[in-house]
């Protein structure tokens, strides 16, 4: 599977609450099971963080293991980022930018 980072706000809320919100990069992984014309398969893999202390930019990255990238997670924009993703990946000419349509 291939990765891509993907600049994004990500909240995290409690009920009704907005408890912080943040820019980071999302790390998505992905495969194009039905070639660059398909659906493009994805998921986020991982939170990626930057900041500076003490002067120096510091780095860290959310793992599945960890519960805060669960609490991330569950209120990301999925329809922005398969959006996104499929417009990054036709620019970089991995994919069609429009999906070819599903027949039934």
């Amino acid at each position: 599977m291939n990765y891509i980072y993907i600049p994004y706000t990500v909240q995290a809320w409690k009920d009704d609450v907005c408890l912080f919100e943040t820019d980071c990069e999302l790390k998505v992984s992905y495969d194009l099971p039905d070639g660059r014309s398909g659906v493009i398969d994805w998921d986020v893999t991982g939170f990626f963080f930057d900041d500076k202390k003490d002067g120096k930019r510091v780095y860290t990255e959310i793992f599945p293991h960890e519960p805060l990238f669960h609490v991330l997670k569950k209120d990301l924009d999925t329809e922005w980022i398969d959006t996104t993703l499929r417009e990054t990946l036709a620019d970089h000419g991995e994919v069609d930018l429009y999906p070819a349509p599903a027949y039934a």
